[in-house]
Order: structure tokens, then C-alpha cells, then sequence
């Protein structure tokens, strides 16, 4: 089990702050979310993007992924989600970054949170079409496409109708957010299953979980109600069983979303003390430090 974290839980940090993070925390891998004030962006020059990647892989870091947010069961036209996948797929072939991530993103009845059985089958059918016309750019660059389980898509089972579509199959793989197939009550051995064969990494984060899929309070790793150890677990043999020599555990800290939380090192050293007990750094911050 190799540690990583998104760069979600420090909204607007460089290189070389995110470095200097995964350093002192014992991650060896990122992902780094895409926006204008972020450290990657669709609109950086080719120069700075190789630039980023000789910062990253001069750490010795592993870029596992770009985070995208492109939702490829919009109701923008095809040409367009096509042409944003194309464009980010570039941009991570000059990272050097194993992935782009993308969200299923349908559009859903307010306050359902989640595609109907007879929406999906539209849904599903669209965010396969978009994914197979770029499938073979995506072999070309060397770049895996990253189907999360999220939104209108949360669990395992309704990403892998989704893969099931796709062509050629095997073309996309998935990102296991752990949270979201558990607040919709799909146990992580059913997670694990439906995404047999196709499972790229899992992101983990922690909540106390109320009495809906919508009532949710994120709290540091350890502290809430998801298993994490257990998950860890599960999707380590998942990996081994599909012959791939490196499980990625990644933090995905919602700082950007949810400022109150405490800073990006206190997550990430709870997250290594849960999956990694005994081999976390020596030198852990205390809750409410800086980061």
C-alpha cells in the first residue's frame, strides 16, 4: 500500500508546498486537482506543465492522477465533453500523470441525489459513448480514464454498468470514493466486486453519517463511521487479484469545499495511522496545527 492525497485539501497551494507536504506526511503520491488557481491547469503552457512534472518526479512522487470535473453524463453536446476530455488527457500525458478523473455528473430529480433504474440506462449510455470515443487517444498517450464513484453514479454497481458499455473494454478504470458507495448502504465487498478487474485506486475520507445518504458530517480519518482499515483491506486484494503491483490509498481532505475542517497534515497523518499503524512519521502534527 503506497500513500497519496489530492491536492483538494489545500486549495490554491504550489508544487512545492504540496511536495514539502507529502514529504513530512510519507506520501509518495498526488493528485492534483485541475482549476485556474490551482498548481495544473487546462490553460498552462506545455513548458509549465513539464515543468511541474520534473518537480513532481524529481521528489520522487507519483502523479497518480489530474482531477478533472468533467461530468461525462452532462447534457452538454457530445463534441464538447469529448473535446474537454481530449484536452485533459493531454495535459496529463505532459504531467505525467497516470489518470484523468471524471464524475458521471447525470442530472437527477432535486433532492434524489441519485439517477433513477430507468434514467440510468440513458445516462449510462451516454458517459459510455463519450469514453469510447476517446479511448483510443486515451491508449495512445498512455493515460488510464477515471470514472469515480460519485454524484448520480455513487456506488460500485452503478459505475460498472457504466464500464460494461465502454469500449474497448477495459478502457476505463474506476476511483473508489469510499464514502459515497457507503452512505448509499452498498458494503464495501459489493464495491469491491462490481468493480472487479477495473479498480484503479480508492480515495478516502471519514464521516459520522445521519439518517439519509445526504446527511453527512466529514470528520478526521478514524473518527467517523466509515471501516477504513477494513476497506484498505479489501481493495488491496481487489488490486492483487487484477495483477497490478501497487495499491494507491489516496486522501481526498474537502478542505476546499469545507474550510472548517482542520488543515490537510493533521488528515493525512490520521489516514496513515488507520491504514499504515506503526509506520506512520515521527513527526506528526497535532490537531489544529498549521499546515
Amino acid at each position: 500500500m503506497k500513500l497519496a492525497f489530492s491536492s483538494l485539501g489545500m486549495p490554491g497551494a504550489g508544487i512545492d508546498e504540496l511536495i514539502r507536504i507529502a514529504e513530512a506526511g510519507g506520501a509518495e503520491g498526488l493528485e492534483l486537482r485541475l482549476g485556474e488557481d490551482e498548481a495544473v491547469s487546462v490553460t498552462m503552457s506545455g513548458q509549465a506543465a513539464a515543468a511541474a512534472r520534473r518537480r513532481v518526479e524529481g521528489a520522487g512522487l507519483s502523479l497518480i492522477s489530474i482531477s478533472s470535473y468533467i461530468r461525462v453524463c452532462s447534457t452538454e453536446p457530445d463534441a464538447e465533453v469529448i473535446r474537454q476530455l481530449n484536452d485533459a488527457l493531454e495535459l496529463a500525458a505532459v504531467l505525467g500523470a497516470g489518470g484523468v478523473r471524471v464524475f458521471p455528473g447525470a442530472q437527477v430529480p432535486a433532492g434524489s441525489g441519485r439517477a433513477s433504474a430507468g434514467e440510468s440506462m440513458s445516462w449510462d449510455r451516454t458517459a459510455a459513448t463519450r469514453l469510447s470515443a476517446v479511448s483510443d487517444h486515451a491508449s495512445r498517450l498512455g493515460v488510464q480514464l477515471l470514472l469515480e464513484t460519485h454524484d448520480s453514479h455513487p456506488t460500485g454497481s452503478d459505475i460498472a454498468r457504466i464500464l460494461a458499455l465502454s469500449e474497448p473494454a477495459g478502457t476505463v478504470r474506476a476511483i473508489w470514493d469510499v464514502l459515497h458507495p457507503w452512505r448509499y448502504g452498498e458494503q464495501p465487498e459489493e464495491t469491491a466486486s462490481a468493480l472487479n478487474g477495473s479498480l484503479a485506486y480508492c480515495q478516502f475520507k471519514d464521516a459520522v453519517m445521519g439518517a439519509s445518504p445526504g446527511d453527512v458530517t466529514l470528520t478526521i480519518p478514524g473518527h467517523g463511521g466509515i471501516p477504513l482499515a477494513m476497506i484498505a483491506g479489501i481493495a488491496e486484494q481487489a488490486i492483487r487479484s487484477q495483477g497490478d503491483g501497487t495499491f494507491w490509498a489516496s486522501l481526498e481532505w474537502e478542505k476546499a469545499w469545507h474550510p472548517e475542517l482542520e488543515d490537510l497534515p493533521v488528515a493525512l497523518a490520521a489516514l496513515r495511522a488507520v491504514l499504515m499503524p506503526g509506520d506512520a512519521p515521527l513527526d506528526q502534527p497535532a490537531a489544529g496545527s498549521a499546515g
